[in-house]
């Protein structure tokens, strides 16, 4: 049976609350050594806007290139067909991680193939295309004032990603961000992919592979997705996750997802909610 904690904003539904809590405490005795570690889309973004799915980081390219209708046309065929490989509950994670490893490939074949610009990425920033969870700033302004090491880990679209964090960043807040980064030419169309290419089932890996000289011995994890529990950390007991679950009602998996969903996570947020939860915690952890 699902028990409940309460924090200052609002009852949080977790799987133990004793569990929680004792995690809560280790994290208190070791604050100096924990790290936050978040997911970029729909985690730090919303999910919705206005009851519309907001585009991912690799999907809000789209919209740079309103144009485009062919480049419109090759995104949403392949989200077609492997948003449901995503969300299956019957697909096991081996099939659904070379599934979402082909996904990705094939957007950048078809970032290649329609001559993705720089300027493109700009005009998605420009126009407010993403849009950022509620309480996200003040939620920074803690990981500035309590100097909390701060790492994004996302497999969207890393220029996306970099350009909408420094509208948010300062000198002071900084964030390191693992994603796929483009590389572009002289013209600064997109041309290839720099480094690693990241997809939500190979995330743990590639983290692992970054920070291998700089364990993370303590984390708060930030997630939407059960792939993201694990991101960058060998030990969950020392681990505490919170989970955004953004799944419509409408789905017909959804109780089959959401318990999924409250099984993995130690904390869950449903219905796109805002960052004051993660606040409220933050404050019980360093205040």
């Amino acid at each position: 049976m699902d028990k409940t904690i309460k924090v200052k904003s609002q009852i949080i539904r977790a799987n133990y609350d004793k569990s929680v809590l004792n995690k809560i405490d280790l994290l208190k005795k070791n604050k100096e050594l924990v790290t936050i570690i978040s997911d970029f889309d729909a985690t730090i973004t919303r999910a919705y806007y206005n009851n519309e799915k907001i585009e991912s980081s690799f999907g809000v390219v789209m919209k740079g290139k309103k144009d485009c209708l062919e480049f419109h046309k090759d995104i949403i065929s392949l989200q077609e067909k492997y948003i449901p490989i995503q969300l299956s509950t019957s697909i096991g994670d081996d099939i659904k991680s070379e599934n979402m490893r082909e996904w990705t490939l094939k957007t950048f074949e078809v970032f290649l193939n329609h001559k993705v610009t720089k300027s493109d990425i700009q005009k998605v920033i420009d126009e407010n295309f993403l849009q950022v969870r509620d309480y996200f700033t003040d939620f920074l302004y803690l990981i500035e004032t309590y100097k909390i090491p701060f790492l994004i880990v996302s497999a969207g679209f890393g220029d996306v990603v970099k350009s909408f964090m420094d509208i948010h960043l300062n000198e002071k807040i900084s964030a390191q961000i693992i994603s796929n980064f483009g590389i572009f030419n002289e013209n600064d169309e997109f041309s290839g992919v720099d480094g690693y290419v990241i997809h939500p089932f190979n995330k743990h890996h590639i983290v692992k592979i970054e920070k291998d000289k700089n364990k993370i011995p303590y984390a708060i994890i930030i997630g939407d997705n059960i792939s993201d529990i694990n991101v960058g950390v060998d030990n969950l007991d020392n681990t505490l996750t919170i989970g955004f679950f953004n799944i419509k009602k409408q789905n017909p998996n959804y109780l089959e997802l959401r318990k999924k969903f409250y099984d993995a996570f130690d904390i869950v947020i449903e219905d796109d909610g805002t960052f004051e939860t993660v606040i409220d915690l933050l404050n019980l952890i360093y205040g």
